[in-house]
């Protein structure tokens, strides 16, 4: 899973490296809408905390 900001052309650049790549067996693009971004920087933020409490 890649996590990323980018234009929207940038999108269309990258599925078609994707669909050229034989590596790669399936895709999935999706848009966030901004309470799923808030959502995964929370739990990035959460898992991170852990982890330093961890070592």
């Amino acid at each position: 899973m890649i996590e990323f900001k980018a234009e929207g052309n940038v999108i269309d650049t990258l599925e078609t490296e994707l669909k050229r790549d034989e590596r790669v067996i399936r895709f999935l693009t999706v848009k966030l809408d901004k309470h799923a971004v808030a959502y995964n920087e929370k739990k990035r933020r959460k898992a991170a905390e852990t982890t330093e409490q961890a070592n």
